[in-house]
């Protein structure tokens, strides 16, 4: 399942802190959250198939901008050749959209980057 893979893969990346949806209270950064933002069941004249396009979203967390660009890119380099086995087979990824942002009440730094998976299930 595309959680699990996403969980496995990007930890790694943060020393485990991957957090689905939303950041624990007292989390050290940097830090990554995700989750899915839409998902589209592949349609054909003779009804649904075994493929879905699902948009999801990794955001990157820290304390300086530096360290969130550089977590950014390294959750694009894991990603873009994302794909899976078992359940559900992601057959290509693209980032969609990528965005920074200062928070500035908790002084963190946030770079959200959606990704696009055509998957077979």
């Amino acid at each position: 399942m595309i959680p699990t893979a996403l969980f496995t893969i990007l930890s790694t990346l943060v020393s485990n802190r991957c957090y689905p949806i939303k950041l624990p209270e007292q989390v050290t950064f940097p830090a990554l959250t995700y989750f899915q933002v839409s998902g589209v069941e592949g349609n054909t004249h003779d009804g649904f198939d075994d493929t879905v396009e699902a948009r999801w979203q990794v955001s990157c967390w820290g304390k300086t901008y530096e360290d969130t660009r550089v977590l950014a890119e390294a959750v694009k380099l894991a990603l873009r050749t994302f794909s899976g086995d078992g359940i559900e087979i992601v057959k290509k990824s693209s980032v969609e959209n990528e965005t920074d942002i200062y928070e500035p009440d908790t002084e963190i730094y946030h770079i959200p980057v959606d990704f696009m998976f055509f998957i077979i299930t």
